[in-house]
């Protein structure tokens, strides 16, 4: 049942062991022999357990573990401890150590802790509950003695869980580590254009992601960055429709999504659990190239503010666009930025005609007389060269009112 991935030492048979060669401690024979009874029906006694544990734990119907595997493996668990009652002893290194295996297993198959923990619990209160029926047929009274066989019982609980509890902590932190590490290899080949390489398509499909399909990329600034974001970030993520792959990188987060049914959900959880942060947002685009661009995207609209808010390139895309080529134009605009800082009113002017496209509606907007309008859309002419009543005039105005502004 096991692979390289998923370690299965708790499914191994028991180690050959006579039970008439037990190591039984003086006047412990009576409880032995109860132990050997019950033992000799393990199938069904464990049977029985694998049912209870499937009625009372509802988290392993709901989970990828094998039917299988858990029978087998509480047959396991149940023969190691009857031999441990058997001959009153704490649990080995060895048997510790085939426990802790299925910690690792059920964190790779998914299994929370608490329900693994859950389980183990239901288990040993089922076994000691068949353990003082079974007592009872005994032509004498072993009271005592199951007092005592008690202790041993939650000693192997107290042992067994802890171990049990820190190979799936253990587990848990190396695949979160390993898939943070698929992650940013993914999101680095896609950025650097290598997104035809078998190497990102591997990766890509290890994600879950449908390489021909539509992605839309989310990158987030915020100010403090400490790494705990990213799991919990994930794990929020994972909640949602779709598959959306949270990626540190550096002093920001970039979220890939693909198949969500609702695009702002994304940014809702990112905006929640990061409060502080700057949110852009990229055009849903296809293909792995298309992830590259979307993350482009998300960059040049993030690129607009040092606010803590959402910002979409589909809504800024003229704004985004031109801040990533301002240098290149700032001369051109220079003169008009300089006449709308010196001349609000004008800048007032242009910003409500472009706004309304009449003269009269500007006019109503400022609560001036359309003749006022007209006289301060002619002196800004006048001082920049660009004519606002004209498509061009009126475009190249509106860039430097935003930019002055």
């Amino acid at each position: 049942m096991g692979t390289s991935t998923i370690p299965d030492g708790d499914l191994q048979p028991q180690a050959a062991r006579r039970w008439d060669a037990l190591r039984v401690p003086r006047g412990w024979a009576r409880v032995a022999r109860l132990c050997g009874d019950l033992h000799d029906d393990l199938p069904a006694v464990s049977a029985h357990i694998t049912r209870v544990i499937e009625q009372q734990v509802p988290g392993y119907a709901q989970s990828a573990v094998p039917r299988e595997d858990l029978a087998t493996s509480v047959e396991r668990n149940v023969a190691d401890l009857l031999l441990g009652i058997a001959e009153r002893r704490d649990p080995t290194s060895e048997e510790i150590g085939r426990r802790a295996t299925l910690g690792a297993r059920r964190a790779t198959q998914g299994l929370p802790v608490d329900t693994l923990m859950q389980a183990f619990h239901v288990g040993y209160r089922e076994l000691w509950e068949l353990l003082v029926q079974r007592a009872g047929g005994f032509d004498t009274d072993l009271s005592p003695q199951l007092l005592q066989a008690s202790t041993t019982m939650w000693t192997w609980t107290h042992l067994i869980t802890d171990a049990l509890g820190h190979t799936h902590a253990e587990t848990l932190r190396t695949l979160a580590l390993r898939a943070a590490s698929v992650r940013q290899r993914f999101l680095e080949l896609v950025l650097s254009g290598d997104h035809e390489t078998e190497e990102a398509v591997t990766l890509a499909r290890g994600l879950d992601f449908d390489t021909t399909g539509p992605f839309r990329a989310y990158v987030v600034r915020t100010a403090v960055l400490d790494g705990s974001e990213t799991p919990r970030l994930q794990t929020a993520c994972n909640r949602l429709p779709g598959n959306q792959q949270v990626i540190s990188q550096g002093a920001r987060l970039v979220v890939l999504s693909q198949a969500g049914e609702d695009e702002g959900a994304v940014a809702t959880v990112l905006g929640s659990r990061l409060p502080e942060a700057s949110v852009g947002v990229g055009l849903e685009r296809v293909g792995l190239d298309g992830a590259r661009l979307s993350v482009g995207d998300a960059e040049r609209a993030l690129g607009l503010t040092d606010a803590p808010r959402v910002v979409d390139f589909a809504s800024v895309w003229p704004w985004a666009l031109l801040a990533r080529e301002l240098d290149r134009v700032k001369p051109l605009l220079d003169l008009a930025v300089r006449t709308a800082r010196d001349h609000q009113h004008l800048a007032d002017a242009v910003d409500a005609y472009a706004r309304t496209g009449s003269i009269a509606d500007a006019g109503r907007r400022l609560g001036v007389h359309p003749n006022t309008v007209t006289y301060r859309l002619e002196r800004w002419t006048e001082l920049t060269g660009w004519d606002p009543r004209d498509f061009d005039g009126l475009l190249r105005s509106t860039i430097a009112l935003r930019l002055a502004s």
